[in-house]
């Protein structure tokens, strides 16, 4: 009979897994939405951000902006 495998031992299981794959996982999908594609033949080479990117954080800084200017006048 096989011995039952814990919860405790299939999450360090995964996690081990997930570390050893760096192809795969959340912050790799992250990277890759904000950031141009990568060079595949140049690992170390630098990443410009894509413009909807840059331009979602200009407009979100800019609706802060005036959200805490008008906020502070009342």
């Amino acid at each position: 009979m096989t011995e039952r495998v814990r919860g405790k031992q299939v999450h360090e299981a995964l996690r081990q897994y997930m570390r050893n794959r760096p192809d795969v996982g959340f912050g790799k999908a992250m990277r890759d939405g904000m950031f141009e594609a990568a060079n595949p033949f140049d690992g170390k080479a630098a990443r410009s951000p894509r413009r909807w990117f840059v331009l979602s954080c200009l407009v979100s800084a800019l609706v802060f902006g005036c959200f805490s200017y008008f906020n502070s006048l009342m």
